[in-house]
């Protein structure tokens, strides 16, 4: 299988190495070549899902950390409330 990793190597998409949509058909030809250039290939059964972290080092694949519990979103601003989306961030980031 492949592996598409965003710029913070979270795994972004996982594209099988067979599609039964098209049978027999590689991915070389399934995809543009610039997409398939930016793949890491993994062996079948590896592991891993949307959204999880890749360790180029390690060459593994981690789940991503639990949420903070101490974060309480009952006080952050609600867009209800008429704060924007840039408030609720502030908010969130505590600034």
């Amino acid at each position: 299988m492949y592996i598409l990793l965003m710029d913070d190597d979270t795994v972004q998409e996982i594209v099988p190495d067979e599609d039964p949509v098209f049978p027999g058909i590689p991915i070389e030809e399934r995809y543009a070549p610039d997409f398939v250039a930016r793949l890491i290939r993994v062996p079948g059964g590896t592991q891993v899902e949307q959204g999880w972290s890749y360790d180029r080092t390690e060459q593994t694949f981690s789940p991503p950390p639990e949420p903070d519990p101490t974060l309480d979103l009952d006080d952050t601003p609600t867009a209800e409330e008429g704060y924007t989306t840039a408030d609720m961030m502030r908010a969130l980031l505590g600034q």
